[in-house]
């Protein structure tokens, strides 16, 4: 929670918002919850957990169901990480659980990963759950729900010409470079030499911003 925006960047996406010119949407893995409390409520789609939770436009949020077995191996799965993990290192969240790893020392973060990935891997495709890593840690999750189903109920009704754009930087973004349009563009953000989907690449979030800055230069001609 102590991640913030780049300067500038929140103005920006108001701006690319009020422009007309652009549709705007973000997504993440976070908790709906925790992405207002770091940006605030934008006016825009806002997607949580994957895509397991929608701000929608008009302010009502929908949330997908668990099944009472999804819902029972993810409560096992938060104690058998507790059980192995510092608790402070543990996330539940509202449709998976996740481990922690960022500013632990290398060795100890692999050895923590995988003892804890192998725990939830008991039981997890039965319940359509999947471990998967992302930038800083791993999750037990939904299977069916993630970044890429999340893109394609977004671009419902608008699939009509035009230039759809995914930036993202973590390992769960593959599933929304995987579901982007023909014609589409994703954009990773990070070192080069990681393998993606993606077609373009930022170096930083730095970098980030001044895409936006671009981006809003040449959609207000």
């Amino acid at each position: 929670m102590d991640a913030v925006p780049v300067e500038g960047a929140i103005e920006d996406l108001v701006t690319i918002r009020d422009s007309g010119a652009t549709r705007l949407a973000m997504l993440t893995g976070r908790p709906l919850s925790e992405l207002l409390e770091l940006v605030g409520d934008l006016g825009i789609p806002m997607v949580g957990s994957h895509g397991f939770e929608f701000l929608l436009e008009d302010g009502s949020i929908e949330r997908e169901e668990l099944s009472s077995g999804q819902e029972e191996r993810l409560e096992t799965a938060e104690r058998e990480a507790r059980s192995i993990a510092p608790d402070a290192r543990i996330e539940r969240k509202p449709a998976s659980v996740g481990l922690h790893t960022r500013g632990m020392p290398e060795p100890a973060a692999r050895e923590l990963h995988e003892r804890v990935a192998e725990a939830w891997r008991q039981d997890a495709e039965q319940n359509e759950l999947e471990v998967r890593s992302f930038s800083g840690g791993v999750e037990l999750r939904l299977k069916a729900i993630h970044k890429g189903t999340a893109l394609e109920r977004l671009l419902e009704g608008h699939r009509k010409p035009a230039l759809c754009v995914y930036v993202g930087d973590d390992e769960t973004d593959e599933d929304a470079f995987a579901a982007l349009p023909d014609g589409g563009v994703g954009i990773k953000v990070g070192p080069r030499g990681v393998p993606t989907r993606a077609r373009g690449r930022l170096d930083d979030p730095f970098a980030v911003k001044e895409f936006l800055d671009t981006w809003i230069a040449t959609t207000a001609r």
